[in-house]
């Protein structure tokens, strides 16, 4: 009798330990294509991000290149007030 149940331990054991190993070798493959998402999504995140900084530069853009047209209109005005007073009047003259 120890001779068949040492015989179904081993028949058992022959007959579940491929699909087993199988399945620890599918888990194994799993784990690592999980990591590998992990690492994906996180450099989407940060590309997000990034693009997320690069929108509010490009704001921040054009609002600063609105403030450099206007400074240049103030300065040509002042220019050209400036050189009407520097020619003299017809009544300085």
């Amino acid at each position: 009798m120890a001779d068949l149940t040492a015989w179904i331990a081993n028949w058992a054991g022959d007959r579940f330990a491929g699909p087993a190993r199988k399945a620890a070798a599918s888990s194994k493959k799993m784990q690592a294509a999980i990591a590998a998402g992990c690492k994906e999504l996180a450099g989407l995140a940060w590309n997000n991000s990034a693009a997320g900084k690069l929108r509010g530069l490009e704001g921040r853009l054009g609002k600063t290149a609105a403030d450099m047209d206007h400074a240049r209109r103030r300065a040509a005005d002042l220019r050209n007030r400036i050189n009407e007073l520097a020619a003299p009047s017809q009544k300085l003259q």
